[in-house]
This record gives C-alpha cells, structure tokens and sequence, in this order.
C-alpha cells in the first residue's frame, strides 16, 4: 500500500505515471512491428494503440487500488454538470492557445491532427484519447493522490490541490514528446503549456463533482476545439 505521506507518496505516484506512459509506449510499437510492420512508422497507428493500452493499463490498476470500488476513482453520474465553468474554461485556454501562433509563423511541422482524416481525429483524439488519458490522469494519477488534497494554492476563490496540479503536470509531460518529433518549437510549447491548463480545469472539477465525466467532457470539448483551430494557424 502506498504510504500517505506527500513526501513519499507524491514521488510514488509520479514513478508509477512515468511506468504506465513508458511501458504503453514501447508496447504500442512492438506490438505494431510484430503484427503490423507495415505500419511501424505510422504516427496515427503508434497513437490509436497506445491510447487503448493506456485505457488498459489504467482499468487495471484502478481496479486493483480500488479494491473494485470504482466510485473512488471517478467512476460515477455527475448530477450537477458544470457547463458553465467547463465553457468558459475552454474559451479561455483557445483565446490562450491562439494568441501567441497568431504573429507566428510556424517553422517545423504542425499538430499530427492535421495529418488524419476527420474520421481518424474523431475516433482517435475527439473520443479515444479523451477518455483514456483522464482515466489515467484525473482517474488513476489523481485519485492515488487524494489523501494530499488538502495542500495546495489558493486563487482568489479557488483552491487547487496538490493531486489537481500533480495530475495537470503529468498531462502537460505526456504531450512534451510533440517538441522532439519536428513541430514548430513554439506550437509545442503553446500546446505543453495549454495542456497543463486543460489540466487544472478538468481536475478542479473531477475533485469538485467527484467524477471524472466533467474531465471527460473538457477534454473532448478542448480537442473539438482544437480540430477547428488547426485550421486557423497560420504557416
């Protein structure tokens, strides 16, 4: 059993983070090179199957910490949807998102999504990536951290616990690798920085509600917005 103190547990819990995005990495492209080497290069393949392993991997271990109570990892309704707070969030990080690539232009390459059919950014990142990477993040990464919940910052009204921050560093980490595969270094950044914002909203509201459709629903409603966005950047 992970121990409860921070200076114990939060290291635990970051190793394992590391664990599961490594072995669901390296997975996906042995996996891909043995039953489809065809495809060993292919970006959209690698992803769509490093999704469902992430997906895999976190169901399996919220299973087992959980002890099959599933509610205390985000497994349940949401009664009082916040669209509100979930709205306005988004809006803010696209205004973010958008302002810095508007007097930029890009120089490497741009998001992978604008390499995939509607269909493959629809079932891939609109659907798939966003529901596995909050099961890990805001499901399992944040749900192990809650006995911390009552350390954090406050803004203004808000308090944003240790988990909530942990959880939105982690997501941030998991989109790094964009800057070593030839995007534009300052799309990159923007997308690292705007990730770890989509991070705080989606955990605010997964601790706020208890569940982890809010965090669902921020993803996707950030990713939609993103498909459209790509078309917007200019280079």
């Amino acid at each position: 059993m992970i121990r409860k103190h921070p200076a114990i547990l939060i290291p635990a819990v970051l190793v394992l983070a590391v664990a599961v995005f490594a072995v669901a990495g390296s997975t996906s492209i042995t996996l891909i090179g043995i039953f489809s080497p065809e495809n060993s290069s292919n970006e959209i393949v690698i992803s769509g199957v490093m999704q469902v392993l992430i997906f895999l991997l976190s169901i399996g271990l919220i299973t087992i910490f959980s002890k099959g109570n599933l509610r205390k990892y985000g497994f349940k309704r949401c009664p009082m949807f916040p669209w509100k707070g979930l709205l306005t969030g988004i809006v803010v990080l696209q205004v973010i998102f958008c302002l810095p690539l508007l007097f930029h232009d890009l120089q490497g390459d741009g998001h992978p999504i604008g390499e995939m059919s509607f269909w493959q950014t629809v079932a891939i990142i609109w659907l798939l990536a966003s529901v596995s990477e909050e099961i890990f993040t805001r499901g399992l990464i944040q749900s192990l951290l809650t006995p911390v919940k009552h350390l954090g910052a406050r803004m203004g009204n808000v308090f944003i616990s240790v988990p909530v921050i942990v959880s939105a560093l982690v997501f941030g980490l998991m989109h790094l690798p964009m800057l070593f595969m030839g995007m534009d270094i300052i799309l990159g950044v923007d997308i690292v920085v705007i990730a770890v914002g989509l991070g705080l909203l989606a955990g605010y509201y997964r601790e706020k509600t208890g569940s982890l459709l809010p965090a669902i629903a921020a993803h996707m409603m950030m990713n939609i917005a993103g498909y459209f966005t790509e078309f917007m950047i200019p280079g």
